[in-house]
């Protein structure tokens, strides 16, 4: 009886071990990076993935110079919050006699074109990605709010705003997403965040978003890590002066980088003791090294 159970405790962990270890593995699986997870849920807006029908916010008050009024049955005031909703493409000749694809919209009864300047091949190629200006995919911000609402991310940036112009000026603090609207001619998503109580609000873009500006790419913006784990050689103190974009006496460079950013200017001074540098920011404040260290 003995013999049998011994036998029956092998043949158990012998067919239960490839089991568990697949499991631990599947556990120990490390979670996404922001930009991972960006480039999976957010695949790039390109005219050869739309389909007719597709929809987008158009978020300024007057009409663009670069989209065409082809047929207007109705007049247009104010084209904010208007739906563009995409028809078809269509292969025009320009006033320049040259033949490219034209995007066309249709918004309140009244027909729109956009001239990609493009070939029919170079449209279908899925890097072509057109500046529509004022543009919104109503797709794109739908599934930003079902993915990134409520969602608790690191910022990196201090620039924060809110209905009083108050600007906080920390960075690298846990945040949780409350969710996303229409933005600017500049970046096109309104992002609102709490922090501590407070509701606050950045201007941002997605990695696949139409226009923007690489500074304000979501995932140059927030991250899952907590930034602190990349530098654990960082005091405490100090890491307090970082998040709070503040400078204190014997800070490093890169310390000083971490909290107000890369200088515009630096001015290299060697004397006989050490290096002195002089580092220069837009706003007008400079910082002070000697050897590699704030003085002042």
């Amino acid at each position: 009886m003995n013999f049998k159970k011994a036998l029956l405790l092998i043949y158990i962990s012998l067919f239960s071990a490839p089991f568990i270890f697949a499991q631990s593995k599947k556990n120990d699986k490390a979670e996404p990076t922001v930009a991972e997870y960006m480039n999976k849920n957010f695949p790039l807006l390109t005219p050869s993935r739309w389909t007719p029908g597709e929809e987008f916010v158009y978020i300024d008050s007057a009409l663009n110079v670069t989209i065409i009024v082809d047929t207007l049955k109705n007049n247009v005031d104010n084209y904010t919050n208007k739906i563009f909703t995409f028809r078809n493409f269509t292969e025009k000749t320009d006033w320049l006699g040259k033949s490219s694809i034209f995007l066309i919209f249709e918004a309140e009864g009244n027909v729109y074109s956009f001239n990609t300047r493009k070939n029919l091949h170079e449209i279908s190629d899925t890097l072509y990605n057109p500046l529509i200006p004022s543009f919104i995919s109503v797709k794109e911000l739908e599934n930003a709010n079902k993915l990134l609402k409520g969602r608790e991310m690191f910022i990196l940036g201090n620039e924060w705003l809110n209905d009083e112009q108050k600007m906080p000026t920390y960075k690298f603090v846990p945040v949780r997403i409350d969710y996303l609207t229409m933005g600017n001619n500049l970046n096109p998503y309104r992002l609102y965040f709490t922090y501590k109580g407070n509701q606050y609000y950045v201007y941002t873009n997605l990695s696949n978003s139409l226009y923007g500006t690489s500074r304000y790419l979501f995932t140059n913006m927030f991250s899952f890590e907590n930034p602190r784990n990349k530098h654990k050689d960082i005091d405490d103190e100090t890491w307090e002066y970082i998040v709070s974009s503040r400078i204190k006496r014997g800070m490093t460079q890169n310390e000083v980088r971490l909290s107000i950013g890369k200088p515009t200017d630096i001015r290299r001074i060697p004397t006989y003791s050490g290096l002195k540098e002089i580092w220069s920011y837009g706003s007008g404040q400079t910082i002070n090294f000697f050897d590699a260290r704030v003085t002042d």
